[in-house]
């Protein structure tokens, strides 16, 4: 796999997009004649996740249910490779503008992923088991996302969240949130350190979204200060962390303005 993944990422790095499709699906071939699993199924996720991110998502819906049943035959359904499937399947559908499918997804990889952590117990140290709580930190997160968009309604015509297995959304991001505090000084790659920040920010920022919503106000500015903060920590005076200091401002402005009111 490791000279798969060189010559994937070369691809990647020279753009040469309209390679990637035809040397994966041969990869595949050439695994599925040899009966060599592992690397069919590498294979296909990384087509999975190339499909979504060339909004194929046909493709990306088939190919993910080929993978999913080729993977319950083998008995591998508890497996943090399952789960990377299921999250990649869950942000084809999210990506295809289907909430509710991808939040099933999402939630079915979260499951299988706290019950690894909960399998490994004593090893909290390991890099394994490091790295699947930051997994499952950045699929509560996106699944948090989906039940903020997957909105549904009540019989009144009124609005209402969607609720998951961890409850509304300030439970999803709250459980994230104390995953991403507790892996922040792991060592990772440049490519992984930045889509932990953006996921860390993303859950700071959904947290001070969701306490504004129920009127907690106090409690949305200091997860909104503590975005911009990191924010700035990480990305230094960019456009994000400009956002993110003009609504901690607007957000304490109109809170003294409700103050003097009252």
């Amino acid at each position: 796999m490791e000279e798969i993944y060189e010559k994937l990422n070369r691809f990647i790095e020279e753009e040469r997009w309209d390679e990637i499709e035809p040397f994966l699906t041969g990869c595949m071939d050439r695994a599925r004649e040899e009966e060599a699993h592992g690397v069919y199924i590498a294979c296909g996720n990384e087509l999975l996740d190339f499909y979504r991110q060339t909004g194929r998502f046909d493709g990306a819906f088939l190919l993910a249910e080929d993978l999913l049943v080729l993977m319950e035959e083998l008995q591998l359904e508890d497996t943090e490779h399952f789960a990377l499937v299921l999250v990649n399947a869950a942000a084809a559908y999210d990506g295809a503008g289907r909430p509710e499918e991808a939040a099933r997804y999402y939630e079915r990889a979260a499951r299988i992923l706290e019950r690894r952590l909960e399998a490994a117990g004593s090893s909290e140290g390991d890099w394994e088991h490091r790295r699947v709580e930051e997994l499952l930190a950045e699929v509560l997160t996106r699944l948090a996302l989906c039940t903020a968009s997957g909105q549904e309604k009540d019989a009144q015509g009124a609005s209402r969240f969607r609720d998951s297995i961890y409850g509304q959304k300030s439970a999803l991001f709250s459980r994230a949130l104390s995953l991403f505090e507790k892996n922040e000084g792991n060592e990772r790659s440049a490519q992984e350190q930045s889509q932990f920040e953006l996921y860390y920010l993303t859950c700071l920022a959904g947290l001070g979204e969701a306490a504004w919503t129920e009127g907690k106000g106090k409690e949305a500015l200091h997860f909104y200060e503590k975005a911009s903060a990191k924010s700035e920590q990480y990305m230094g005076a960019s456009e994000g962390t400009r956002v993110l200091r003009e609504n901690c401002e607007k957000l304490a402005t109109m809170m003294q303005e409700e103050e003097e009111e009252s």
